[in-house]
């Protein structure tokens, strides 16, 4: 990566935030990020009291807004010296591993949100459903959604506006950014949660030696009857 040696502060907040925010992720949100993500996949808990119980949706607000709060006080880092932040400065001294790992990140990603949406909507299409994801899903997906974006996106609009004006060809890019990393909060916790409900991926995953202990209840309480089964046979058809 090349050096900028007279880059103004707003040009390396923006810029590079995404770059920061990867090299001090485990430092400032892998606990955070840990947390949202096991309670994704505390499937029984997850599913009876998330939905429908205020507490669980406040704690994965405060959750999103940490995260948010986190990774926008890095572009407010102090600066040090004339029109230099202390990440900028030491610019010349990052690899192009970091390059990678972003491009990684995005497919990632990408991928995610993909896979994520397919299953998610095409369950919805479906009248008669092992899970009835359905409704569930979709409340899912957007809470996390509308939150990530209250908190972390409505502030990067600013930025949006300064580099615009200041015609930086690489506006487009950096909107894509926000983009994907805000699909990323709101697609993987659906996702996971998805994965754990659905009795199909649940009797795969319980096949792996690692993931048995962890699902084997879900696949125990899993039930093997659709709605339209059980109503045929409270009938006594």
């Amino acid at each position: 990566m090349n050096t900028y040696p007279s880059i103004s502060p707003i040009e390396c907040r923006f810029k590079y935030v995404f770059l920061i925010f990867s090299m001090y992720i485990f430092q400032y949100s892998f606990i955070l990020q840990s947390v949202q993500l096991l309670a994704s996949i505390m499937a029984p808990i997850y599913y009876k009291l998330y939905l429908n119980t205020i507490k669980f949706k406040f704690a994965n607000i405060v959750i999103i807004a940490i995260l948010s709060v986190v990774t926008i006080s890095i572009m407010f880092v102090p600066n040090y010296g004339e029109n230099k932040m202390p990440f900028c400065h030491a610019i010349k001294s990052w690899s192009s591993a970091y390059n990678v790992l972003e491009e990684i990140t995005t497919g990632l990603i990408l991928l995610t949100s993909l896979v994520s949406s397919i299953v998610g909507f095409k369950e919805i299409r479906k009248k008669v459903s092992n899970c009835a994801l359905g409704k569930p899903y979709v409340l899912t997906f957007l809470f996390n959604l509308i939150s990530f974006f209250i908190f972390h996106c409505i502030v990067n609009i600013v930025f949006f506006i300064i580099v615009l004006m200041k015609g930086d060809s690489t506006i487009l890019t950096n909107i894509i950014d926000v983009g994907l990393f805000t699909m990323s909060l709101g697609t993987i916790s659906p996702l996971l949660f998805y994965g754990m409900r659905n009795k199909d991926i649940n009797e795969h995953l319980t096949k792996v030696p690692v993931f048995k202990t962890v699902f084997t209840k879900i696949s125990i309480q899993a039930s093997t009857t659709t709605p339209v089964q059980t109503y045929l046979k409270n009938q006594g058809q």
